[in-house]
This record gives structure tokens, C-alpha cells and sequence, in this order.
């Protein structure tokens, strides 16, 4: 009988890890290196891994551009201004995946955000404010909701792949 091999977290997150093996090395560093000055670009990839959480890719997709016009366009700003009739009408909205937790997360999610713009001016400067990708994975995953170790690594890596 093979003895098992240990289950390793997608940040690579065990005792002996190089930072070269990390999988999330190159993805970390292209997105801080070249990450747009607009916040909406990371909070809409942060959004979609919200949502995306225990739920279908595909069926994400297809309420997609409702989510986006229900979450103005993710402009954090107008995000956090969120009052609770604002949040009970995108609740009731059929074009979104209207589950409570996961609207309320992006919600808290964009408070978040804007507290990372006020202290780091930009979402570059607080992902280079880390000197090892482990560090901005644990941190990323303390700081939003519904945003667990996979999440961390589906935002790092179709964030940094959509930056061409």
C-alpha cells in the first residue's frame, strides 16, 4: 500500500514550500506589477469569486452582466454607499444570484476595498506592500468574505490572465 501524500493547499501553504513551487508566485507578481489603477478591475474579479463560490461557473456567467449593472459596474465607492433598500432591491432582482450572504459579502467586500485604497492609494501599492505571495494570499483571504484559499488562487489567476 502507497502511503498517502498529504493534501496540499492551492497557495502552497505548507512548512517547507519554496516560493519558486508556489503556483500562485507568477500570477501574484504579474497582477502587482501590473494591476490597472482602476479598483473596479480586482473588485469585480474579487466579486466574481463570491459569487462563484459552491456555485456553478456556468450559471455565474449567465447572470453575470446583471450582477455587474446590479453592483454599478463594481466601482467600490458606489458599492459601500449601498443603503439596505439598495441591498433588499438587488436581493429581489431576478438577473443576479440572489443569495443574501454573497450580496452582503460584496457589499462588505467593497468597505474593505476602499480601506485598502485610503492606506496603499491603489490596489498595486497593497499587493506590493507584501514581500512574499503567501503573505498577500493570507491576507486577501482574512480580509474578504466568501474568499477561502481556492478563491485566492481563482482571483490571482484569471485576474493576472486577463491582463494580457
Amino acid at each position: 500500500m502507497r502511503p498517502r501524500t498529504p493534501r496540499r493547499s492551492p497557495i502552497g501553504s505548507g512548512p517547507g514550500d519554496a516560493a519558486a513551487a508556489d503556483p500562485l508566485t507568477a500570477p501574484f507578481e504579474k497582477l502587482r506589477d501590473h494591476a490597472p489603477d482602476d479598483p473596479a478591475f480586482f473588485f469585480e474579479y474579487l466579486s466574481r469569486v463570491v459569487f462563484q463560490a459552491g456555485i456553478s461557473w456556468w450559471a455565474v456567467q449567465g447572470k453575470w452582466d446583471g450582477i455587474r449593472d446590479a453592483f454599478h459596474g463594481f466601482d467600490p465607492g458606489k458599492v459601500a454607499s449601498l443603503q439596505s433598500a439598495d441591498i433588499a432591491q438587488i436581493e429581489g432582482d431576478a438577473r443576479v444570484i440572489r443569495n443574501n450572504a454573497k450580496i452582503e459579502a460584496t457589499v462588505q467586500n467593497a468597505h474593505e476595498l476602499l480601506g485598502i485604497l485610503r492606506a496603499h492609494g491603489s490596489v498595486r501599492g497593497y499587493l506590493a506592500s507584501f514581500p512574499i505571495t503567501r503573505a498577500a494570499a493570507a491576507d486577501l483571504h482574512r480580509r474578504f468574505r466568501f474568499l477561502g484559499d481556492t478563491g485566492v488562487w481563482r482571483l490571482l489567476t484569471t485576474a493576472a490572465r486577463d491582463l494580457g
